[in-house]
């Protein structure tokens, strides 16, 4: 069950996470009064803020590994990998709510 998750978050959800995920990073806070007004930086996905950060060999690496996917098939399989990982959790439990091994 282990090898199954850890399957998933090591290969779908990383890449989808990693590479078509936007995320925001909070750029300031500032008080006024009994209100906090919040500045964020752009949405940027991970690998295109990482870009910046890496040498030239690795940032190739990243993009050939960017262009081969395809974020609907990466959702497709992680969902499908999901599923069978929670049909195999109800199977390890027989009727009578005693664990199978």
């Amino acid at each position: 069950m282990v090898n199954l998750m850890n399957n998933i978050y090591r290969k779908e959800w990383r890449q989808l996470a990693n590479f078509f995920h936007l995320q925001i990073r909070l750029k300031s806070k500032e008080r006024i009064g009994s209100k906090v007004k919040r500045k964020f930086h752009a949405p940027i996905t991970p690998f295109k803020k990482l870009k910046s950060l890496v040498d030239e060999k690795k940032h190739l690496e990243l993009q050939v590994e960017y262009t081969i996917l395809n974020p609907f098939e990466l959702r497709k399989k992680s969902k499908k990998k999901l599923r069978n990982f929670q049909g195999y959790n109800s199977r390890s439990v027989d009727r009578l709510g005693k664990h199978t091994i």
